[in-house]
C-alpha cells in the first residue's frame, strides 16, 4: 500500500499505468512545508 498526493499528477499517472488499485482518498500521514496536511490517494500494490 501506498499513499500519493493527489497534487502529483506524473505519481497517479504511474501508478494508475502500472496496475496499482486506486482504494480512495484520506489524510496525508505529513504535513507539507506550509503546515497543511495533505490529500492522498490511497493505494494497493497489483495482484
Amino acid at each position: 500500500m501506498l499513499q500519493v498526493n493527489e497534487r502529483s499528477a506524473p505519481a497517479i499517472a504511474l501508478y494508475d499505468r502500472e496496475g496499482w488499485q486506486r482504494l480512495g482518498t484520506a489524510r496525508g500521514s505529513w504535513q507539507e512545508a506550509d503546515g497543511t496536511v495533505p490529500t492522498v490517494l490511497v493505494y494497493a500494490a497489483p495482484a
